[in-house]
């Protein structure tokens, strides 16, 4: 396992300046189609005053059409290609650097039973993106609402001495059909990297640790809320256990002060859930392990937040371990 600092460098050491050189062409093939668009607009305006005659408008703006249609495919070929060398040859470094145990597949996701098994989401009606055609599709009879589960970017190995670490980036979200115009509105519930480590130590009762508002009722109303001697961690989550002892022995001082300085560090929310033999983890980061075309390919903070997130996954699981 490698600190942040060098695996930077052994990135920078040996990620082909090739990929750079696709993200600039990317930007400059972006630049051309803004300037074929700027161009249209102008004609447009020209006309308009009628300072351009609309046979060589008609012209002019075909081609510049043509053009414009040829660029968007362009783009969209170069910026999934991107996205693939990205992936392959960055991420999947920056994984094995951090830890030799650790694999990672980009196209792969993490299996939404293991998601459901967290019950962060208050619904039982579950769909996959290959179901959710047939759902799409379907007869619709009155409006109606499900759970859509898609997920990515799989990272797996083990965490010596622990146990074994599932994660992946994971997209809940709520898309709704209305009965008057089968019309599909998409609300994102939850979109983010979460993780689930199997140890081999168990624990007697369940402990959920939240920074969210996602909490199913039937939790609530079988658990009771913990204030824990920390006004600060208060602050930013919510603890709920039947058993107050249990939660003395996991939230230490070094996991309380971990998870304070992380959310201050990002202000991103992370929820925790511990049961039996599991640790549920997830982080609201919105998309993760994406290049950014109009920053460079090792974007140095978007690289140390990746490393903080699965670090301090790795020192949650050591910590509750001991």
């Amino acid at each position: 396992m490698n600190n942040f600092n060098t695996i930077y460098e052994n990135l920078y050491q040996s990620v082909d300046r090739k990929i750079e050189q696709l993200r600039k062409k990317i930007i400059a093939t972006l630049f051309l189609f803004v300037s074929f668009v700027v161009i249209e607009l102008i004609l447009a305006h020209l006309i308009k005053y009628n300072t351009l005659s609309l046979k060589c408008y008609i012209l002019s703006s075909f081609l510049s059409l043509i053009i414009i249609c040829i660029l968007i495919i362009i783009i969209k070929v170069k910026v999934d290609k991107y996205k693939a060398i990205f992936k392959e040859t960055v991420i999947k470094k920056f994984i094995s650097e951090y830890d030799k145990y650790l694999g990672y597949l980009a196209k792969v996701g993490i299996s939404e039973q293991v998601y459901k098994k967290a019950e962060f989401i208050e619904n039982s009606k579950w769909y996959t993106r290959d179901t959710m055609l047939n759902f799409m599709n379907a007869v619709i009879e009155e409006d109606r609402s499900h759970y859509i589960y898609s997920s990515k970017d799989y990272i797996e190995g083990k965490i010596e001495g622990v146990g074994f670490l599932k994660m992946a980036e994971v997209h809940t979200y709520l898309a709704s059909i209305t009965h008057s115009d089968n019309d599909m509105n998409k609300h994102t519930i939850f979109r983010g990297l979460f993780a689930n480590i199997e140890m081999s130590k168990s624990f007697n009762n369940n402990v959920y640790i939240f920074s969210t508002n996602i909490l199913k009722q039937k939790i609530k109303k079988t658990n009771f809320k913990i204030d824990i001697n920390s006004e600060e961690f208060n602050q930013y989550f919510d603890v709920y256990t039947r058993d107050k002892l249990t939660v003395m022995e996991i939230l230490t001082p070094d996991i309380l002060d971990l998870l304070i300085k992380y959310r201050k560090k990002y202000n991103i929310h992370c929820d925790i859930i511990i049961k039996d033999k599991n640790i549920y983890i997830r982080f609201k980061t919105g998309k993760i392990f994406e290049p950014r075309i109009f920053k460079e390919v090792l974007n140095y903070n978007d690289l140390k937040k990746y490393f903080d997130i699965i670090d301090l996954i790795f020192r949650i699981s050591n910590l509750l371990n001991k």
